[in-house]
């Protein structure tokens, strides 16, 4: 089989894949809201609006938690079509450019799983693939951040041969951190994730992603003398910004604001790609 032929082959997989855990968060959604009974075993869960905060459970934190999950099903979907665009954008002009920043829209699948490990932890499920569930949320995170850093080492004349062998590297990358995370599987929070073991320690990690994909976009905005990588820089804060908000139990009009600009940031992030490609 051509590399080519592999390539599609592993693209249909992760849309179908992407497509089925998408569908399985919208069936749990469903479930938890229209069953009161069920969605009763996740009564008393601590409310975790941002790193380091921690509230006590109140009389809205249930509807909350909802909103959050429903706002990363609506948010992976919305980004999807982009990743599609990146995608096309790759096979008109082989950049790597687009290829890396097509992981990202996937990655944001990963926060699907938080309504299978809802459901499962109301149902009084096993804990053990509860844990699993949350180390593959974390994991998601990690190799959104890895994607867009690799987007700007590339355009900081980072060379690479093969490029899909990159993005391999990455998601394996990203899989061993998650792996390597502590996670106290004996704490469910209202983000519907185990609780972190070493929440410092995995911030630092995740901050430190997140800061040097934007610091090599702007390093190759003024390598390049050009202002097409500039709005990268721009795009990429947002788009990591809008995924730390859905992660957490935010407001409804915080995830509503996640929602619009992680579309808008998309969009501006592969029209700047296609600018590129044709300059």
């Amino acid at each position: 089989m051509s590399p080519h032929r592999i390539a599609d082959a592993v693209f249909l997989l992760t849309l179908c894949v992407a497509a089925l855990v998408a569908a399985l968060a919208g069936g749990c959604l469903a479930v938890l809201v229209f069953y009161p009974q069920i969605a009763g075993g996740l009564t008393g869960l601590a409310l975790h609006p941002w790193w380091f905060v921690y509230a006590s459970t109140g009389a809205n934190t249930a509807r909350v938690a909802l909103w959050s999950l429903a706002a990363a099903i609506a948010i992976s979907l919305a980004a999807l079509p982009w990743g599609l665009r990146a995608r096309a954008l790759y096979v008109r002009s082989s950049s790597p450019l687009a290829l890396f920043f097509f992981v990202y829209p996937f990655t944001l699948f990963t926060e699907c799983l938080r309504g299978p490990s809802a459901l499962i932890y109301a149902q009084g499920g096993s804990q053990t693939l509860v844990l699993v569930l949350s180390r593959a949320v974390y994991g998601g995170r990690f190799a959104g951040e890895l994607a867009l850093l690799l987007v700007g080492l590339y355009a900081l004349d980072f060379s690479y041969r093969r490029y899909s062998l990159v993005c391999g590297l990455l998601v394996a990358a990203s899989l061993a951190i998650a792996a390597y995370t502590p996670v106290d599987g004996t704490v469910f929070l209202s983000t519907y994730t185990c609780a972190l073991g070493d929440e410092r320690g995995t911030w630092f990690v995740e901050f430190a992603l997140a800061l040097l994909g934007p610091a090599a976009l702007a390093g190759a905005a003024i390598s390049r003398k050009s202002k097409e990588y500039l709005v990268l820089c721009a795009a990429s804060v947002v788009l990591i910004a809008c995924r730390e908000v859905s992660a957490f139990t935010a407001p409804l009009a915080a995830v509503a604001t996640a929602f619009v600009l992680t579309a808008v940031g998309c969009w501006v992030f592969t029209s700047v790609l296609r600018r590129l490609q044709q300059s």
